[in-house]
Order: C-alpha cells, then structure tokens, then sequence
C-alpha cells in the first residue's frame, strides 16, 4: 500500500490470523515474521488485511495468479496498480473521502491546511509501479 508500517495490522487466512504479536495480541494469533507469504497465502485465492486498526482500512486480496519458479525471487513483484496510496494517518476510509473532497475544491476553508498537511501535491489516480517494486524490495 505504501504505508510507513507504523500501525497495527493482521492478515487472515483460511482461518488463521498472522499479526506483529504486540501489545495485547489474540492468543491465536500466530508471527508474521515467521512465516514466508507463499506458505501463509497457500492456494487461497482471497485473504483480508486490516491496517491501523484505529482507523480500520479493511482490504481482500485477491490473488489472480501464481506460478512456481526454479529460482524463488528474493521478494515480490508488482506487475501493475490503480490509485496512489492514500496518506497514512488521514482517517480511514471516510477521512480520506474527506480529504479527497477538500482537495477537489480550492475555495473549500480547509484546502491550504490539508495541502500543507500533505507536504505537496496529492495525484489520487496516480500509480507508480517503480516505485510499489521498490517498496517490495526493501521488505525484509
């Protein structure tokens, strides 16, 4: 997504639930860093994740396809993407309804404090898939 990863979050799978293991965490809850995505993903065809949980940004993954490798990359690939990430931090799913309205309007009272907010320009349907492969290559 292009987050920082400074939030809360927890993937659940066919069942079970992978999560930082912070805090309070549900007893079943099992490391995120202890399992490899293709092994956690299996043959699921969909699987939700849930960032901040404050604000509650709730996404099904979908995966569309997979296929095996006799060489295993080193970390995912994005092959293509719609819409930047919306900005850490703007309210969930309504704040950032919000937000994109503010910005759509600059007569709106709240347009230069969200734009100074922001720290520059905000291209909702931008998508830089460069930039996603780079992100995938620095997770550990």
């Amino acid at each position: 997504m292009g987050w920082e990863d400074c939030h809360l979050h927890s993937f659940q799978i066919e069942g079970s639930s992978y999560g930082m293991q912070v805090d309070d965490f549900p007893e079943d809850e099992l490391d995120e860093t202890s399992v490899k995505v293709v092994t956690a993903v299996g043959t699921s065809k969909r699987f939700a994740y849930e960032y901040d949980f404050g604000d509650s940004w709730e996404h099904e993954v979908t995966v569309e396809a997979s296929c095996g490798m006799p060489m295993p990359l080193k970390f995912g690939v994005c092959l293509d993407g719609e819409n930047a990430c919306p900005p850490e931090d703007c309210g969930g799913p309504g704040g950032y309804v919000d937000l994109l309205r503010v910005l759509a309007d600059p007569t709106h009272e709240e347009y230069e404090h969200m734009c100074r907010w922001m720290g520059g320009p905000f291209e909702p349907s931008e998508f830089d898939v460069a930039w996603a492969n780079a992100r995938l290559q620095a997770v550990p």
